[in-house]
């Protein structure tokens, strides 16, 4: 099939019909050529509508297609979310429509706000949404998470610089002077040992792969992190 229905992207997406058709009047997609025939969907334009606003195909646990991509989200987030705007931003919702998620999964003891200390040129208390063990979570809702996709983020900026809260980190350079991705498999280096977390999680997400390969196969590199390399494989 090089196509689909309008029913069949509401049924995936997990959105109601009314608003699936606004989403393809907004893309430009034919409406029905006449009463009782079916909208058809080109195959790319349906994925595009995934890759916005991702997919809930399933809701077994009874909980709102927008908690369940916040559940996934916070599931997915070892290091925890730092607030309902942020998870807005991953879930493709508006930050009210994500507060009250983390509410819902709160009242549920799924999730729960911690604070953390973390290194950024000093020691810094942040709060954070972490999921709780999710062996606990009820079968159904992990079911729903497995099946769910959130939307696509958006493309990023190329990062040229190091960002000032890790400039700490390289007590022995100027930060300011490193450049991207010149100085990539450095930058790696020094951020995937560093005992602040965030610090390895950013490497791994905003660095070139061949930096972050060069880095962990270096000698130097300890031996215990080389699983890091999967990581950013993965991501």
């Amino acid at each position: 099939m090089d196509g689909t229905s309008a029913p069949a992207v509401a049924a995936v997406t997990g959105i109601s019909l009314p608003r699936a058709h606004r989403l393809l009047d907004r893309l430009g997609v034919p409406a029905a050529p006449g009463p009782g025939s079916a909208r058809r969907v080109p195959a790319d334009v349906a994925r595009a509508v995934a890759d916005e606003i991702g997919t809930v195909p399933r809701r077994d646990s009874g909980l709102t297609r927008e908690t369940v991509l916040a559940a996934k989200a916070v599931a997915h987030a070892p290091l925890g979310i730092r607030s309902a705007r942020a998870l807005a931003r991953l879930t493709g919702t508006s930050p009210t429509t994500a507060a009250k998620a983390l509410r819902m999964l709160e009242t549920r003891g799924l999730v729960a706000r911690r604070t953390r200390t973390v290194a950024a040129g000093r020691a810094v208390e942040v709060d954070e949404w972490v999921a709780h063990d999710l062996a606990t979570w009820p079968t159904a809702l992990l079911g729903d998470i497995k099946a769910a996709a959130l939307p696509r983020p958006a493309p990023r900026a190329p990062v040229t610089k190091v960002p000032a809260r890790f400039h700490h980190l390289f007590w022995n350079v100027d930060a300011r002077a490193l450049t991207l991705p010149a100085d990539a498999a450095f930058v790696a280096s020094r951020l995937l040992t560093a005992p602040d977390p965030t610090a390895t999680a950013w490497a791994l997400t905003a660095l070139p792969y061949a930096a972050l390969e060069r880095a962990v196969r270096s000698r130097s590199f300890p031996a215990r992190d080389r699983w890091l390399l999967d990581v950013a494989r993965a991501a």
